[in-house]
């Protein structure tokens, strides 16, 4: 049976480097995506991210290629998934972001699951905007 993955896109009005570091370091991640994280993502480490509906997770194998991309993985779904977030500069303030999370079974449930995870990949991506245009936290108060 085939798999299936998430993946999500949108562009920026950001630098590179501002993205990045706003998703890899744990203050600016706690700005707009969790409540808690147990350090900046750094490749060897094990990361523990909490939100506010008292859910934690493990983020591990992280692999960084700064001001590119961000792996990792994780069981948000009650399964082991690897995210993959990738970078491109598209000019000084404008970045394109790419985010593919793999992989779900072609069934009923992980259908019903990959999509949840595509909400969930969007709404990172407008909460991060919200965040860098704004300095608003979208996800206060959920």
């Amino acid at each position: 049976m085939k798999n299936i993955s998430v993946n999500v896109k949108d562009t920026i009005a950001s630098a590179i480097e501002t993205i990045y570091t706003s998703i890899i370091e744990s203050d600016k991640l706690c700005g707009y995506f969790t409540t808690r994280s147990s350090g900046n993502l750094s490749e060897g480490k094990t990361i523990t991210w909490e939100f506010e509906n008292n859910y934690q997770t493990d983020i591990d194998q992280i692999l960084l290629i700064p001001n590119k991309q961000i792996n990792f993985s994780w069981g948000t779904t009650g399964s082991n998934t690897t995210i993959e977030i990738k970078l491109d500069k598209i000019n000084e303030s404008l970045t394109k972001i790419e985010i593919t999370e793999n992989s779900y079974p072609f069934n009923e449930k992980g259908v019903k699951t990959a999509l949840g995870q595509t909400q969930g990949w969007t709404d990172f991506i407008c909460s991060l905007k919200a965040y860098l245009y704004a300095n608003i936290n979208l996800r206060k108060g959920r």
